[in-house]
């Protein structure tokens, strides 16, 4: 039997769908920008629990001057706005199919190293200080219960990631998050605080192993430097609506450790202005600092430059708002499945000036490894 479709696991929540959703695919001209924040005004005028999805290329439609890679249908809608009702959590359809993650061929591999190396000419040339670059991996076709099974199976016992998320769309397919990162959140005092994530190791196979490769992580001076650029950035961005002297860093290159690796995570808080909107700080922070680069505008167009397509729903925003506050989650390790068509999941890493290329390219095969299991790309 299918299970209902429109189903929304969200912020440790399930919900169903209250009447139609609003959702919003981009022309591809200067007028999307008007008619994304046109959009993203019904944010603020309900009290919610309102869903919202927003797409890389809408994200970066906010800025009319930067380049962006036509849609993809296949990469889910550019915007999505769902009211909300609480319910109860699905009964799991049975079995728990392995999702078959294509291994990538050596031609993607040869493309990506590329790729790296291409964008660490931007680095030397001064144009960008960090950029964040992604390759696709195919996932082959799952119907909706099936996607719907893998994920229950990896949030079981309230193990699943911090931001994990399941958003099902009729007529599309369904978005299967695993994101460790929360993007922004606002309370009702209106604090809003970020939450960038850069830097990366694999588990090991051992306590052993897994202690040397963390220690190894804190004691890196290139993962500290590209997560204190993105720290930076995410100042500056949330900075354009705080009050004077309100945004400050709570915590500094803390650890987060899910499944399948390490990450350096930072908190950055800011007292916003009075009136701020919702509308008003995804403006002025889509897309998310940590999955573009420094300084964004120039990352963006080096990401344009050198990326094969568009990322559509992947690094975009996922959120949901409910009496004035936020909670918000950037949509990386998030497996995209359109009904009845092959799956994509993109993942990347932040290129710098010292990175390896191989070593980057392992770095996405070891955050690949939260849906396909094994943690290098020759299991």
């Amino acid at each position: 039997m299918t299970t209902q479709r429109g189903l929304t696991f969200i912020d440790g929540a399930w919900y169903a769908p209250v009447g139609d959703d609003v959702i919003l695919e981009l022309a591809g001209d200067a007028s999307d920008r008007a008619r994304v924040l046109d959009a993203l005004r019904m944010l603020d005028a309900t009290a919610g629990p309102l869903l919202f999805a927003l797409s890389y290329e809408a994200g970066v439609a906010l800025d009319p001057r930067l380049p962006r890679k036509p849609r993809d249908p296949r990469l889910g809608p550019d915007v999505l706005m769902r009211p909300l009702v609480l319910t109860s959590a699905p009964s799991p359809p049975l079995g728990v199919p392995r999702v078959p993650v294509r291994a990538p061929d050596d031609a993607t591999r040869a493309r990506h190293l590329a790729r790296v190396g291409q964008a660490k000419e931007h680095l030397l040339d001064g144009v960008i200080y960090q950029a964040n670059l992604a390759h696709r991996i195919a996932i082959d076709p799952i119907d909706h219960d099936g996607g719907l099974a893998f994920f229950l199976d990896a949030i079981q016992g309230g193990q699943g990631p911090p931001c994990a998320a399941f958003v099902d769309v009729p007529g599309w397919g369904s978005v299967i998050s695993l994101s460790p990162e929360r993007f922004i959140n606002v309370d009702a005092d209106q604090m809003a605080r970020a939450y960038p994530i850069k830097g990366t190791r694999a588990r090991g196979h051992s306590a052993v192993e897994d202690a040397r490769l963390l220690a190894e992580l804190c004691a890196s001076e290139k993962d500290a430097a590209e997560h204190v650029m993105i720290v930076d950035l995410l100042r500056n961005d949330l900075g354009e609506l705080a009050v004077a002297g309100g945004v400050t860093v709570e915590r500094l290159l803390d650890v987060i450790s899910v499944k399948n690796v390490h990450h350096l995570e930072s908190t950055v808080a800011a007292r916003l202005r009075e009136g701020v909107r919702m509308r008003e700080l995804l403006e002025a922070s889509a897309p998310g600092g940590s999955i573009t680069g420094a300084p964004k505008s120039s990352a963006v167009e080096v990401i344009h430059e050198l990326e094969d397509g568009p990322r559509g729903l992947y690094t975009g925003i996922l959120g949901v708002v409910h009496q004035g506050t936020l909670r918000s989650s950037l949509l990386i390790r998030t497996w995209l499945r359109p009904d009845g068509a092959e799956g994509s999941l993109h993942v990347g890493g932040a290129i710098v000036v010292d990175s390896e290329p191989a070593a980057e390219w392992q770095e996405t095969l070891d955050k690949a490894a939260a849906f396909s299991g094994p943690r290098t790309g020759d299991t």
